[in-house]
């Protein structure tokens, strides 16, 4: 699957998931009113974590990536 969330009102509401080709979680967060908000957590498709990006209402706030 590519993508697995609920809506509301016809917009994408809660808690959304999305997925590399291989099943692996590509990204996951939340939205509200169909905007994106709070934490976004991002992977790479062997499953390492990415960074993170902070979202209020639907925009870009910070970012953090993860040390190597």
């Amino acid at each position: 699957k590519e993508h697995e969330g609920g809506f509301l009102d016809d917009e994408p509401d809660g808690e959304w998931s999305y997925f590399h080709d291989n099943g692996y979680l590509r990204s996951r967060g939340f939205f509200h009113q169909g905007k994106k908000n709070g934490i976004w957590r991002f992977w790479n498709d062997s499953g390492k974590f990415l960074y993170e990006k902070i979202y209020e209402h639907g925009e870009l706030k910070n970012q953090s990536y993860q040390a190597t």
